[in-house]
């Protein structure tokens, strides 16, 4: 168990991170106001990059080479939460430097309103910014349900000495590892959410419906084979990122899939926000935590790790379809197309599996993943393979380049793809 001392150092270090979030939620807050989304996004990404890079560097760093505890270096990747958000705002500073001349013309321009009291613009302030938190708050809400009731699950079915251990294993080491392809797939369709915005205010409905199938695709094409790597080459990535652990990889070829429905809640909560559904974001949130409140003891007392793994599961998978359904019903929101190109992503995935599989298993006869150096290699080679034939399947079809548009085509033609 941890004692109250080292969960205070752990809270010491993640307080930092409070100097610069506030500044960084401003910011983002203004670009959005004026419809830019760009640099939320781009900032979103580069924060989650940076924190993760931070984090695994770091651990290695300290039970390697510093030769401190695994729970030093907890202490040591919370205050990764102040890395990244330096380096997000860094990334804000850089765009309000370029967009600031257009600001300052608009603020010349602008006229003055004296119409809205206080009261009125604090009480719409509050009913805007409640649901936003609750999107950015719904991991670590899932999380802290795992904090306060993992420990007494184990513990009453006798596994008190190893619930520790599984739970740094699920909160903390595979977490940073599973929300990689979070980062990623949001970041690319996040910045289609103000154009969607745009059509639904204008009722243009045949764009706003192109504008949401390709948001659903880009999330699929980037999530999906990330987490099939992250299952298939999960013993490897383990072993190089902490150690090697049966224990600790089978926790994260479990958890991987979760991450697909982390990227889903994120894009699907942010469109009930473009088209003012802001009042079913917290309804359909507090379904989905009371579901993994209520699932969590019992499927861990069965499964143990794997169970609270499955009570995220359910609990994400409800509120990312309580999402999805009341998107759809609003914008009456109805694509076959988006089925047909689901099933293209998961055949172009299952090839891309086989050949990656395949290679790994006969990396593997040349011996095991023993040491971080073999391991590393087993994944760059693997992952390399994985990722040129889903590459090659994505331009050939035609996909990746109505997904991403004429640049992309323009990369394909000049590659003859």
């Amino acid at each position: 168990m941890f004692s109250v001392d080292e969960i205070a150092g752990v809270i010491r270090w993640v307080s930092f991170a409070l100097i610069v979030v506030p500044f960084m939620s401003l910011t983002r807050g203004f670009f959005q106001g004026y419809q830019q989304f760009t640099p939320t996004a781009v900032s979103q990404l580069l924060e989650q990059i940076v924190r993760i890079l931070f984090v695994l560097a770091g651990v290695y760093v300290v039970i390697n080479f510093m030769e401190e505890s695994p729970r030093t270096a907890i202490s040591f990747a919370v205050f990764a939460a102040f890395i990244g958000a330096l380096a997000g705002l860094a990334i804000l500073g850089y765009y309000w430097k370029r967009e600031k001349p257009e600001f300052d013309r608009l603020l010349d321009s602008s006229t003055h309103s004296n119409g809205a009291s206080l009261k009125d613009m604090y009480r719409e302030l509050i009913v805007y910014i409640f649901p936003i938190v609750l999107v950015g708050l719904a991991n670590p809400l899932f999380q802290f349900v795992d904090m306060i009731t993992f420990n007494r699950a184990m513990s009453s079915i006798g596994l008190a000495s190893v619930s520790d251990g599984q739970l740094a294993m699920l909160n903390f080491t595979t977490h940073k590892i599973v929300m990689i392809p979070v980062m990623i797939g949001t970041a690319f369709s996040m910045a289609l959410i103000p154009i969607v915005t745009g059509y639904f205010t204008t009722g243009n409905r045949t764009a706003m419906t192109r504008s949401l199938d390709q948001t659903y695709q880009i999330v699929a094409f980037l999530t999906f084979p990330m987490v099939l790597g992250l299952m298939i080459l999960s013993g490897e990535f383990y072993h190089l990122l902490f150690e090697e652990d049966a224990v600790g990889a089978a926790i994260l070829r479990s958890y991987a899939p979760a991450s697909i429905l982390f990227a889903l809640y994120t894009v699907t909560g942010s469109i009930l926000q473009a088209i003012d559904r802001h009042k079913w974001i917290v309804l359909n949130l507090l379904i989905g935590l009371l579901l993994k409140l209520a699932l969590n003891i019992p499927l861990i007392k069965l499964f143990e790790a794997q169970g609270a793994i499955l009570a995220t599961v359910i609990g994400y998978g409800v509120a990312v379809a309580l999402n999805i359904a009341v998107a759809s019903n609003a914008l009456h929101y109805r694509s076959r197309m988006v089925i047909r190109r689901m099933v293209l992503i998961l055949l172009f995935n299952g090839m891309m599996v086989l050949a990656a599989w395949l290679t790994l298993k006969g990396l593997r006869l040349f011996g095991p993943a023993d040491s971080k150096g073999t391991a590393f290699l087993y994944i760059l080679v693997t992952a390399a393979v994985g990722a040129a034939v889903y590459a090659v399947l994505a331009f050939k079809s035609g996909l990746a380049q109505k997904l991403f548009g004429n640049r992309l085509k323009r990369i394909a033609d000049k590659l003859g793809l």
